[in-house]
């Protein structure tokens, strides 16, 4: 397991913090508390444990470490010796000790069950109880399933991990015949991509004005061409249709089913605004694809802004930037959270199109001074990057981050504070924007 960041001030279904403790007899109490929270993750996408780090009433947090004593008492093979005595099937974890400015924290890293589901299969009193199942809320707690709801979801995701590799290839084998398999699934995803290009481009009235747009564009490694179905791709468009700004990145109103229309390869929404609207003109174009592939792609809110207010010299906003790229990486875990292969890999492309010498400005003080002028000498600035589900998954800030960077960068901003980007960041997810 590499060195990961867990200086995050945030937990999530995925990534969980523990106070200063030690591994033995002294505190079985404790370690029952900690198997729930383990039983939980391995039933829902796995994750992360970092020991060494105490809350504090008003959510913050203290990096204590855990001391010489504490860390002798850690162990792999201990850990999962004692998970087994609740878990059924058994929980192969993997612990390590890292070393964060000469102070220790243990690492416990939880994979997700492969294709059958842990019960707890003992009883501790008050925590832990036999025969049940325990998965992460949406509220980042353990908790028993108690609703049919999600205990569907939970074998859904035990059939989907258990069957998908098989059924996808059948069907390439029923479909393609033994002898002609598919392309390469690069090449069929890049294709649908430049047809996506040229639809938008046909669609988009200010196309000949000097206008800025971010392309977001998100695939499997693994092309299966009928992935979902257009009911489950209108589901996963709600679903990831999330507010945290005052738009999502990717609009999608259930109350108003005319934004959204089924098209040959899925579903796509079209919205573009006029001169007179609020925000002034602009155009958001989407896809969701049956092969899994997402394609974004948006007019610039700062060029609509600009127009807006007459401002001539346009802008790319830094805080912006830490936004979008978080929101894309909330939008990618959650439309892939219920995928049924964590170790699958997903190719993301974050991209800037339009931005020769737009300078970039900040409304804060986080990022630089105000007087200082940064701007990009290409025209495009594109982030592309291919990793595991469940490594964009555990650490989206992380990831997040290294979008900003490098975009920041690309606008000839070398050195950005980059825990200045996960503060905006956190805020975001935290809902104080």
């Amino acid at each position: 397991m590499d060195t990961i960041n867990i200086r995050h001030g945030y937990e999530t279904k995925e990534f969980d913090y523990k106070g200063p403790m030690s591994w033995d007899d002294s505190n079985k109490e404790e370690r029952c508390k900690l198997v729930k929270d383990v039983l939980a993750m391995a039933n829902t996408n796995g994750g992360i444990i970092v020991f060494g780090v105490s809350e504090n009433e008003n959510k913050t947090y203290n990096w204590e470490g855990l001391s010489p004593d504490q860390l002798k008492t850690f162990d792999t093979t201990k850990i999962n010796q004692f998970l087994q005595k609740y878990s059924e099937p058994p929980i192969n974890t993997y612990f390590k000790i890292q070393n964060e400015n000469e102070k220790f924290f243990g690492i416990l890293q939880i994979p997700q069950f492969k294709s059958t589901p842990h019960l707890c299969k003992s009883e501790f009193p008050n925590i832990l109880r036999k025969a049940a199942l325990y998965i992460r809320s949406d509220n980042n707690e353990s908790i028993e399933i108690v609703s049919t709801k999600d205990f569907s979801e939970l074998i859904e995701k035990a059939i989907r991990n258990r069957s998908n590799q098989l059924v996808s290839m059948f069907s390439s084998i029923l479909k393609h015949g033994i002898t002609s398999l598919p392309t390469e699934p690069e090449d069929r995803y890049l294709k649908d991509i430049e047809r996506l290009r040229a639809d938008f481009d046909n669609v988009n009235p200010y196309k000949n004005r000097n206008r800025s747009y971010r392309e977001i564009i998100i695939y499997p490694s693994q092309y299966v061409e009928r992935r979902y179905q257009i009911k489950e791709l209108t589901e996963l468009a709600q679903q990831i249709s999330v507010e945290y700004r005052g738009w999502p990145m990717l609009f999608c109103n259930k109350f108003d089913t005319n934004l959204v229309k089924a098209v040959k390869k899925g579903i796509r929404s079209v919205i573009i605004s006029r001169e007179d609207d609020l925000f002034g003109a602009g155009i958001q174009f989407w896809e969701l694809e049956e092969s899994g592939l997402i394609y974004i792609i948006e007019e610039l809110w700062e060029d609509r802004y600009c127009d807006l207010k007459g401002i001539e010299e346009k802008y790319i906003s830094y805080e912006i930037i830490a936004y979008s790229a978080i929101e894309c990486l909330l939008l990618l875990n959650q439309f892939f959270e219920k995928f049924e292969n964590i170790e699958q890999e997903v190719s993301l492309q974050f991209a800037l199109k339009g931005v020769k010498d737009k300078f970039l400005k900040t409304s804060s003080n986080l990022g630089f001074s105000r007087m200082t002028r940064f701007s990009s000498s290409e025209n495009d600035i594109e982030y592309n990057a291919s990793k595991s589900i469940a490594n964009w998954r555990i650490l989206p800030i992380d990831n997040a981050s290294e979008i900003a960077e490098y975009i920041l960068q690309r606008m000839n901003f070398f050195n950005p504070s980059i825990e200045n980007v996960k503060y905006l960041m956190s805020n975001l997810i935290n809902r104080k924007v």
